[in-house]
């Protein structure tokens, strides 16, 4: 937001950091936090390599017991 926002959004901040400085207190709104976790591009593509493994994994297996299967 900073980066991409040009020079409006660092005018802002810097005025709310300016307010909290002079007034020596943060907003109570700042005391509650909620967690949000963000998954970066790796591990996400780590999680479909995952998933496409224990897919060809089970593939396997299930053919594995197509043939015992066909013997019986």
């Amino acid at each position: 937001m900073i980066k991409y926002g040009g020079e409006q959004p660092t005018l802002l901040i810097h005025q709310l950091i300016e307010e909290i400085w002079e007034s020596e207190q943060m907003p109570e709104e700042w005391s509650l936090a909620i967690i949000c976790p963000i998954q970066n591009k790796k591990a996400y593509a780590d999680d479909v390599d995952m998933i496409s493994k224990r897919l060809k994994d089970l593939e396997e297996g299930l053919e594995r017991l197509e043939k015992e299967a066909e013997k019986v």
